[in-house]
Order: structure tokens, then C-alpha cells, then sequence
């Protein structure tokens, strides 16, 4: 989950208990982001939008907007967040089904595996 939120990791304690998933799996996956790599990962989904939509990146935003100001959210944000979103979207989408298929795999691969086994 890419939520901008604090407890990601109860939160998703919580969902995976009522989705009978796996609990601790779902808890190790929410320390992917943190507040060190949550920066890189949205930065990426921000560049990869901009390739996706062939839009120009923002290299020469003033400096002295401060971040997350009344100034950068009229001046900045209309520009940032259809490539931002629109990328985050994409690269979540993909790499949450590629892990899926990849642990899909690797279950049907045991389970054969165990069956067979068993005679």
C-alpha cells in the first residue's frame, strides 16, 4: 500500500486479518515505505508519469516556494500531479501483479510439490 499515512502497518495487520491473508507478510511489506524511501518511490512514479504522458519534467520550480505551501499548491501542484498519480497508479499496478504472479507461482510449485510427495 502507498498510503500517505502514519500505522501503515497496523493498517494493513488489519486488512490482511479480515482478508485472511498473511498477517506478517503484510506487515513486513508495509516497512517498504517509509519516511526514507517514500520520497525515491514517489519521485520514481512521478518521472515514469511524466515519460508515460510525454510531459516535460519540472527542473526549474522556484526554490523558494516552500513545499506543501498555499504558493506551491497554486503554482506547482496543477502541474505535478496527472504524471505523479497517473505513474504511481501504473508502477503499483505492475509491480503489485508481478509480485502476485510470482507468489502465485511459488505456492502452486509447494503445493504440487507436497501433494506429489504424499502419494
Amino acid at each position: 500500500m502507498m498510503l500517505p499515512i502514519p500505522f501503515q502497518m497496523v493498517l494493513g495487520s488489519i486488512l490482511a486479518y479480515y482478508a485472511r491473508a498473511n498477517i506478517p507478510l503484510a506487515t513486513a511489506l508495509a516497512w517498504i515505505t517509509n519516511p526514507l524511501t517514500m520520497g525515491f518511490i514517489w519521485y520514481g512514479g512521478y518521472r515514469f508519469g511524466t515519460w508515460l504522458l510525454n510531459t516535460p519534467e519540472l527542473a526549474a520550480i522556484d526554490p523558494h516556494i516552500p513545499i506543501a505551501s498555499l504558493e506551491w499548491f497554486d503554482q506547482i501542484f496543477p502541474y505535478i500531479w496527472q504524471p505523479f498519480f497517473l505513474g504511481n497508479l501504473v508502477l503499483g499496478t505492475i509491480i503489485g501483479s508481478l509480485f502476485y504472479l510470482v507468489i502465485a507461482h511459488f505456492h502452486f510449485s509447494f503445493f504440487k510439490k507436497l501433494f506429489k510427495s504424499d502419494g
